[in-house]
């Protein structure tokens, strides 16, 4: 996972926390049990369109939370480079490929 990613899910997880106790913690086992599936399955992400081919952007919805998983192919790795809110500006993560 990249920094940003981790210091996404850190403080979505904390607003979630103080919103409803307890979630926060659900929020991120549910993060890495998906990080985990996707390690093992990555075909259950939907391609991210209109990114950098070399790349292969996948996204994958999280259940129970409006977030989503955007992950990149780097150096044939895959690696979170997000946790989207689905509310934020879609595609904001761009700048994380260059």
């Amino acid at each position: 996972m990249s920094e940003d990613a981790e210091e996404e899910l850190w403080r979505e997880a904390a607003l979630l926390e103080e919103e409803r106790p307890g979630w926060g913690f659900k929020f991120i086992d549910l993060v890495y049990e998906s990080v985990e599936l996707l390690e093992q399955q990555p075909h259950i992400a939907q391609a991210v369109p209109e990114t950098a081919a070399e790349f292969r952007v996948r996204r994958l919805a999280l259940k129970r939370f409006p977030f989503s998983l955007i992950v990149a192919e780097i150096d044939a790795t895959p690696i979170v480079i997000a946790i989207a809110p689905t509310r934020k500006r879609p595609g904001y993560w761009r700048d994380r490929l260059e």
